[in-house]
């Protein structure tokens, strides 16, 4: 590859107080959600003073710019920040090394493709990195991206150097497919290979549904009374299911029954008639084999149910213990105790409300004996099946072999649930013909970041709107996941709502009766920086993609999105004025609402601000009534600014 060099040095910036605030290495950066400072440092032997000087202020480009120039304190997400240095770090030794003194604005497309050649081989000594080639998409596309970003930056003034030159289309693929065979990959294998990603929301959705199907089932519900009245002290005997002596003393033909054999049955006949009525003549289950098979079917949709509503690891399903909690008067399962948590490592979830509460409260009613606070303090595994035969009237003395669910076994039990799901729903085996358990901690995250959305269905809306603002959900979704997973899963979630703006604008152009479902200041903002042409489906593509890197983050809630625009963050109106960072997790509808980061939707936030405005106007309503209409109140002069922009959204939705 014929790269010629040139000795020209670019320009650096000529602003002593740019160069002053970039004279140090290590840069103190405010994590954007938790509000923690923490340290980047982009000091490397190999860079030259040229690409030294570029690599510091491409990071603080990327951070969008400095929060307090004195103090020469950015904002980011640390897993972000980390991304952001190790793409910028890649750069510039490769350059330095390479062509150190060939200025970026004289790179040519063979310097670009020689470079990301180099990546995917891995061949680049910016750390001790011995990771197999060839690398992932997920560290060629930062690295793309930010050259990409460079010519615009560098014509803005805000970079002393860039690419001078816009890519073709599908250059990465043009670049990267020749050396991806040798390595048996072809690119669009390559291209999807990015770690676990999501199971397809769709399938998770409909996967999700069938588990709480049989979770609802009328055959689980009658068997939560029917063990309950088993561990009683007074309940009949198992052997009445297997010999048929329910079904005789039912239909009259079983008539010299004892009278605490009478008393068993007529127990079970109650439970009967309270779940079926008249409805079947007998039990819905004819013997023990039915029994075991559909609470081995409830266990199985309880692991889904876990999997798919709390992120938990498989690792740590198994070692859940029924007395790990205490369960609140609202039906939510408290964890207890740092103790526990240290000796049986439960590290993800602490509260279970709503669905996962509703399994977990099943798999302790579905057993013989007790699995919570047993009088020999006994500890037994939640998934730990206690439903055989064997297990009945063990309750003081049960067998105590070990009935906790090896990683394995829990295992093989998703892998033969979902074969069952696909056999009921062939049409998804093509797009997903197989699942992993670490995929569900990607679905967590995309059915929590889509909790009030309409296509979510209601079951799942429901348990995240109760959840929401829980310990668990803020910690988890707040804390340990966005190390993994969550910046990937809220960019695209950004790219999704961004092409669905910019599509509505197009075709908003083409036809004056279109209706909207997006509207707000992020949507006139959208709008206005497309203008009036008519972009095609690819342009669309490239547009968002460009759009979506001067956006910082993404949070739903129940009345709209807070999409927050780098150049636009100090202006949030849930700004912290000390630290000039938004303070997401505290927005609320009297505040969003008249932010220039808002978004709303008429069909997923429609019925949500007319309950907020609903709400407001009674309060109004009843205040004034109380202390008549020129009463001076802050509280109900808020109500009113809120109240009427509630019905400005609303009268906007309906135009």
């Amino acid at each position: 590859m014929n790269l010629n060099q040139n000795a020209n040095i670019p320009e650096v910036i000529d602003d002593i107080s740019v160069i002053n605030r970039l004279s140090e290495n290590v840069f103190t950066v405010r994590d954007s959600i938790d509000g923690v400072d923490f340290e980047v440092d982009l000091y490397h032997s190999a860079l030259t003073p040229t690409f030294q000087f570029w690599v510091k202020e491409y990071f603080v480009q990327m951070c969008g710019g400095w929060n307090h120039t004195e103090l020469q304190t950015l904002s980011s997400r640390k897993n972000t920040a980390k991304n952001w240095k190790a793409a910028l770090l890649r750069i510039g030794v490769w350059a330095s090394t390479k062509y150190p003194s060939l200025p970026l604005s004289q790179w040519t497309e063979l310097h670009v493709k020689a470079l990301l050649l180099d990546i995917l081989d891995n061949n680049i000594n910016w750390t001790e990195d011995n990771e197999k080639a060839p690398l992932s998409r997920g560290v060629i596309d930062p690295t793309f991206l930010i050259l990409k970003r460079s010519r615009n930056l560098k014509l803005r003034g805000l970079l002393s150097d860039g690419i001078a030159f816009d890519f073709p289309k599908n250059f990465i693929k043009t670049s990267l497919k020749t050396k991806l065979k040798s390595y048996g990959f072809s690119y669009d294998e390559w291209y999807k290979c990015q770690g676990w990603s999501s199971i397809p929301l769709t399938i998770a959705m409909a996967f999700l549904h069938d588990a709480i199907a049989i979770l609802q089932d009328k055959k689980t519900v009658f068997l939560k009374d029917y063990f309950k009245y088993q561990r009683s002290a007074d309940s009949y005997s198992v052997h009445q299911i297997g010999q048929g002596y329910f079904d005789l003393y039912l239909n009259g033909e079983w008539s010299e029954v004892r009278l605490h054999t009478k008393r068993q049955l007529d127990g079970l006949k109650d439970i009967k008639e309270k779940h079926y009525g008249n409805k079947i003549i007998g039990l819905p289950f004819s013997n023990f084999k039915q029994l075991n098979e559909h609470c081995n079917d409830v266990y199985d949709a309880c692991i889904v149910i876990f999997l798919c509503l709390t992120g938990i690891r498989l690792s740590e399903l198994g070692s859940i213990c029924g007395d790990d909690y205490d369960i609140e008067n609202d039906g939510t399962w408290m964890f207890k105790s740092e103790l526990i948590k240290t000796n049986y490592g439960i590290t993800e979830v602490r509260e279970m409300h709503g669905l996962v509460a509703e399994a977990a409260s099943t798999l302790v009613a579905l057993s013989y004996i007790d699995k919570r606070n047993r009088k020999d303090k006994e500890r037994l595994p939640l998934f730990g099946k206690y439903f055989s035969k064997k297990d009945y009237k063990n309750n003081d003395d049960f067998r105590r072999e070990n009935r906790r669910a090896s990683d394995n076994t829990l295992r093989y039990r998703l892998n033969s649930i979902y074969s069952k799901f696909l056999q009921c729903h062939p049409e998804f085996n093509e797009h997903c013909p197989s699942i992993h358990p670490h995929r569900f901690r990607h679905t967590w995250a995309e059915f929590a970041l889509r909790r009030f959305e309409g296509n979510v269905f209601e079951a799942i809306r429901r348990h995240f709107r109760h959840s929401y603002g829980s310990y668990f959900t803020t910690h988890y979704v707040f804390g340990k996941l966005k190390d993994e997973v969550r910046d990937e899963i809220e960019k695209q979630y950004l790219k999704e709502i961004l092409t669905k703006l910019a599509t509505e604008n197009v075709q908003a152009v083409m036809d004056d009766d279109f209706k909207r479902d997006l509207h707000g200041k992020v949507a006139h903002y959208i709008s206005k920086s497309m203008g009036t042409i008519v972009l095609t489906e690819t342009e669309i593509d490239d547009f968002v993609d460009d759009m979506a890197e001067e956006f910082e983050s993404i949070t739903a809630h129940e009345y709209g999105y807070c999409l927050v625009r780098k150049e636009m963050k100090h202006l949030a109106k849930c700004i912290d004025k000390k630290t000039q960072t938004p303070m997401l997790d505290t927005g609320v509808f009297e505040v969003c609402s008249d932010c220039i980061n808002f978004l709303t939707s008429e069909n997923a936030n429609k019925e949500s601000i007319t309950r907020i405005a609903v709400s407001h106007q009674h309060m109004i309503a009843r205040f004034t009534n109380l202390m008549g209409d020129n009463v001076k109140s802050i509280a109900i002069d808020t109500s009113r600014q809120t109240l009427k922009r509630a019905e400005a959204m609303l009268d906007e939705m309906d135009t």
